[in-house]
């Protein structure tokens, strides 16, 4: 009684005694987690499809939860073996490391009935690991046992099929090899391993004990069984048994795993021998590039000459020795940094892609370096935009820069296959993207899993938006109009929600990334598994950050419609014009004479110096016809100025200038207008234009310090802050829009290097770290002190900067996105009919095909239907028309398409039904739409002798002989039953607007109606619109309440509405499709938008 404490402390210390002396007699090495399920997805792709119904569904388990509660158990190692793949080795390595414990890497190949798991000893092992996985999944003749002949001594083989073992006894002896006794379940387990005799084996190789791990905790074989129903696309109640796992396989604590094995003691302590044995340590944070087929020693050697050839062709004079002091600093950090090599593979994919005349975007911070301006490889000049090298590529920076490349979306094939074949296939992949349950996707599968009609599963997830948390479903529900109905508090919807919520987060399966390739200077598969989808690219088992973290070299290859809208037009206007319109030119022709003047000295003789060939070298920015398509935002079609956020803005800013739309393309972005930063600069800018217009002509020899004396004088400018901040950001109007203005900030006024700059810059995006934030807060405060500026206004320039840097965009990437806005917007002011024809035929972009063919529409564009002689593959421009391609109608294969344009002309529908091999529904599609109409029959005539031919004996030789019954005179269709069957068909109307489908005149809601294109009549009126939907944008006020922007468009011409918090409220749950909708609302003056005050429905 004298000591009460210290009983209960001995029991802890003995309990904590016994608990670390068993955690150090048992290691789990059959683990798998929830990418054993990822891995299920596509393991068929080689092989014979057998494996689905034998192997065992994947697990219920996140990498970070299964380190954790085996670090809680007092574990020192764990091993991760999922099925056929090593999907989480990089971060289970570094979960692992983070909470202390050694990281085992293995897999469990699966093949039909076979199985074996195979764990890595070492690096060598990795590889070895990475290479039978690949052979798993690429080789269609792979067989399990023949494979695990060929394995060494670097990998460790556990299997409890003796019909695989003795085979490879006879090869390699007992070394490395385990017979494999997983915990059995049930009624066996007290039979089994309460006998000695039972699992010794027969043939004297070790035993080693396993607890098949699907999921942590026993009440998560619930969700183990949802995921085997998802894979099966069946319902829980109906998975097949041979794909579950038993109830058990939860992670058992060493106590658990050395009682049930307490008469096999050496099937534990073989756990432990395993363990020691496996020692790998993934090689991340290295750089390998591999090298261009020139001296390998010299790959600096190499960029540097062709950045010098390719300087001397853009500057001259003055400029030219600030370029070579810049481009010397430049070349001189990417030697210190070893990346040369990385800047000759993308210039030489650049140049191979302009000798195959496809077209290319340099995009992202590279377009901040030199260099890559005089390889080609970006358009945008640095120092006339007084961009920063330091943004893209610094001594301080520790990862590799990328250099982002667009290529038009139906040619990056071709550039990928040059890659393959340069590089070699065993050397280059394309990267996976590991696709998740999010949100909506979740409750779909769940819903399906769980058996409810898949109506009533539409009605909870089509209301939600894209990006729905499910763990704030109520509080959506309660702030978003469109969701007022959810029925959340259904029975079976609750169950579904509460099962979506343990997967969400899950990876679901393996897709392509959409522009990401490795390269490597030697096999990939010495550090990566690869593997093939079902579309037949060979894809690594990693996504894009653990490929970076391995140290493979990563470059973005993206595909973009925009590219591919400007080739097919110049290709159009060359083909009916005689044309040829060369904007990439514009900077050469400038340079004809210096080129000419200077050639001896530069390239030695004027011989080899060629220029372009005679052509139209076209500078859109100085075209007055496309400075006021943008200033009047009349640029549905353009390449990413066309949303109706950016068409707004391109009005209230009346863009004329590159850099203005540069800085548009900037502001434009989320989460900007949120800020205020949007709004701020649009007023700053309108306030400086006002002034320029009073200012400017009566003091045009002192206009900029006129102008800048009367900005200052105006009220707005207090919110500039510090005076400093004026002078630096001046373009901006005191506004860090740009990531470079950070940079500029925090160099010019604190100090700082621009590597430090660069660092404080990137501390500030959405991953902040308050300490990393913390200490270049100190550093930039006192740098400021330093240069002479107090420290209330250093610490009210940091507020800024914290303000906005997080909004900030790369301005180099706008500049470089700029350059396309303007080429197209040329294109559409110019040749409107080719340019949308090849919007059209590439999809389009923000918009439908609808939005614009009723765009072309309004431009004066008549549309005309598809037609079997006169139609092809795309969209085409005739004069003044467009005529739709065949690819537009719906279930018309490639196939198909091919055949009628091989074939053509055709006498009649008899004639084309004899001729070619398209089916009675495809050819049931062309009639209804028009194609046939050149036949001079109506369509309902014609779908009649459609019938006939194809109830005709097949030994009849025509369609209509003397026996064959007449054909009636029937109706031909009415406008209403011809947009339905467009519509239907080919997703757009070709005879009229789709609003002509609905009948206005006897609706009462709908009298008094004006059309779009009379806004600008009863500014500040009431007035009363219809409109069909083509675009939406819900944000939040300043006060956090939801707002909606909506884009409507009636036969005449597009307008905006915006639905403030209170009518949004009121009506937004009518608003949950393209409509249409009635509005009534106050015409604003400013911009002719519509602010509704009341919305229906028709």
């Amino acid at each position: 009684m004298g000591h009460p404490d210290k009983t209960p402390a001995r029991v802890v210390f003995i309990a904590i005694y016994f608990r670390f002396l068993f955690a150090i007699m048992f290691i789990h090495l059959n683990c798998h987690s929830n990418y054993s399920f990822l891995a299920s997805a596509l393991q068929d792709s080689a092989n014979d499809g057998s494996i689905s119904s034998h192997v065992v569904g994947g697990g219920a388990n996140k990498i970070d939860d299964l380190v954790q509660h085996a670090s809680a158990l007092g574990y020192s190692a764990l091993a991760l073996t999922d099925t056929n793949g090593l999907y989480g080795a990089v971060p289970f390595f570094q979960s692992a490391r983070k909470a202390g414990i050694k990281p085992i890497f293995g897999t469990e190949i699966v093949q039909g009935t076979k199985r074996a798991i195979l764990l890595a000893k070492n690096l060598q092992g990795f590889a070895e690991l990475c290479r039978v996985i690949t052979d798993r999944h690429l080789k269609p003749n792979f067989s399990l046992t023949e494979r695990l002949k060929q394995c060494s001594d670097n990998i460790i083989i556990l299997c409890s099929d003796e019909k695989i073992i003795q085979p490879l006894l006879s090869s390699r002896g007992n070394e490395n090899i385990y017979f494999e006794i997983p915990t059995p379940s049930g009624a066996d387990r007290k039979r089994i391993l309460g006998s000695t005799n039972h699992c010794q084996p027969r043939v004297g190789y070790p035993v080693v004990a396993t607890n098949p791990i699907r999921f942590i905790h026993p009440e998560d074989w619930e969700v183990h069984r949802l995921l085997a129903a998802i894979k099966a696309n069946t319902t829980i109640h109906s998975v097949p048994p041979s794909t579950l796992a038993p109830r058990d396989a939860w992670m058992k604590s060493p106590e658990e795993m050395v009682r049930l094995f307490q008469n096999i003691p050496s099937a534990i302590s073989n756990t432990l021998k395993i363990a020691e044995q496996c020692n790998v340590e993934l090689p991340l944070g290295e750089t390998l590039f591999p090298s261009l087929p020139v001296d390998a020693k010299n790959q600096h050697g190499y960029l540097k000459k062709l950045a010098w050839e390719g300087l001397q062709k853009l500057y001259h004079g003055n400029r030219l020795k600030e370029a070579i002091r810049q481009l010397l600093h430049e070349l001189k950090v990417i030697d210190g940094l070893n990346f040369s090599s990385y800047f000759l593979i993308v210039w030489d994919i650049v140049r191979e892609a302009r000798a195959r005349n496809i077209p290319t975007v340099g995009r992202g911070s590279s377009a901040n370096s030199l260099v890559c301006r005089a390889l080609n490889i970006t358009e945008i000049d640095p120092i006339a935009h007084n961009l920063y090298f330091e943004r893209f590529l610094n001594p301080e920076r520790t990862d590799y820069p990328d250099i982002d490349v667009d290529f038009p979306w139906n040619r990056r094939d071709e550039m990928l296959d040059y890659i393959f074949k340069k590089y070699g296939p065993d050397n280059v992949a394309l990267i996976s993207a590991h696709v998740h349950f999010r949100g909506r996707s979740a409750l779909r599968e769940v819903g399906k899993a769980l058996g409810i009609p898949t109506a009533e599963i539409d009605a909870l997830t089509l209301q939600l938006p894209h990006s729905t948390c499910l763990f704030k479903l109520k509080e959506i529900r309660h702030k978003i109009p469109e969701c007022l109905d959810l029925p959340l508090e259904d029975e079976a919807y609750c169950s579904m929600i509460s099962l979506a919520k343990q997967i969400d987060g899950f990876p679901r399966h393996i897709s392509i990334h959409c522009g990401g390739i490795v390269v490597s200077p030697f096999p990939i598969t010495n550090r990566i598994p690869l593997q093939r989808t079902p579309k037949g690219f060979v894809v690594t088992q990693y996504d894009m950050y653990p490929v970076e973290d391995m140290g493979l070299f990563k470059i973005d290859l993206l595909a973009q419609k925009g590219l591919a809208v400007l080739a097919d037009t110049l290709h159009d206007i060359k083909s009916r014009h005689g044309e040829q319109i060369d904007f990439s030119g514009a900077d050469l022709e400038t340079n004809k004479q210096y080129l000419h003047r200077e050639d001896k000295h530069v390239f030695g003789s004027t011989s080899h110096c060629q220029l372009p060939p005679p052509r139209r070298v076209v500078n859109p920015v100085l075209d007055a016809k496309t400075q006021k398509l943008i200033r009047e935002g009349k640029t549905i079609g353009c390449f990413y100025i066309e949303s109706p956020g950016m068409r707004n803005l391109l009005r209230k800013l009346q863009v004329n200038s590159f850099e203005m739309l540069t800085a548009a393309s900037s502001i434009i972005r989320p989460g900007v207008s949120e800020s205020g930063m949007m709004k701020a600069f649009i007023e700053r800018h309108q306030a400086a234009s006002h002034l320029r217009e009073l200012v400017v002509a009566p003091y045009c020899g002192q206009k900029r310090s006129r102008l800048k004396q009367a900005t200052t004088s105006r009220p707005y400018s207090g919110e500039w802050g510090n005076s400093l901040m004026k002078e630096i950001l001046e373009d901006t109007y005191g506004i860090m829009i740009y990531q470079e203005d950070v940079i500029k900030v925090a160099h010019k006024i604190a100090g700082m290097s621009l590597g430090e700059a660069d660092s404080l810059r990137k501390c500030m995006s959405k991953k902040r770290d308050s300490q990393d934030i913390n200490t270049h807060r100190d550093r930039f405060v006192s740098g400021a002190i330093q240069n002479g500026v107090i420290k209330s206004s250093a610490e009210e320039i940091w507020r800024q900067i914290e303000s906005f840097a997080g909004y900030a965009f790369c301005k180099a990437h706008s500049a470089s996105f700029a350059i396309l806005s303007y080429r197209t917007a040329y294109l559409k002011a110019h040749y409107p009919a080719e340019f949308m024809a090849a919007v059209l035929s590439n999809r389009g972009g923000f918009y439908d095909a609808c939005a614009y063919t009723e765009e072309a529409r309004r431009m004066g564009i008549q549309i005309l239907p598809p037609d079997i002689h006169l139609s092809y593959d795309r969209f085409t421009a005739e004069r003044k028309t467009i005529r739709v391609g065949l690819s537009q109608v719906k279930g018309l294969s490639q196939k198909s398409i091919c055949e009628i344009l091989k074939n053509r002309p055709y006498t009649s529908l008899t004639d084309f039904l004899t001729r070619t091999k398209v089916s009675i529904v495809e050819t049931g599609s062309l009639i209804r739409c028009g194609a046939f109409d050149v036949f001079k029959t109506n369509s309902t005539e014609l779908l009649w002798q459609l019938k006939l031919h194809h109830q005709r004996p097949r030994n009849k030789p025509s369609l209509f002989s003397q026996s064959s019954p007449p054909i009636p005179q029937l109706p031909e269709y009415t406008l209403h039953e011809k947009l339905l069957a467009e519509l239907e068909c080919l997703d757009i109307t070709v005879s009229d607007h789709p609003l002509r489908l609905y009948s206005f005149h006897n609706n009462k809601l709908a009298r008094n109606t004006i059309y779009g294109n009379q806004l600008k009549e009863f500014s500040g009126k009431l007035v009363t619109l219809i409109g069909w939907s083509t675009a939406y944008k819900r944000t939040r006020t300043g006060k956090n309440e939801l707002m909606k922007f909506m884009t409507l468009e009636d036969t005449t011409a597009t307008f905006e509405v915006t639905l403030f918090p209170r009518v949004y409220k009121q009506f937004g749950h009518l608003l949950h499709d393209r409509g249409p909708y009635i509005i009534r609302g106050r015409v604003e003056r400013e911009d002719n938008s519509v602010t509704a005050l009341w919305v229906g429905r028709l």
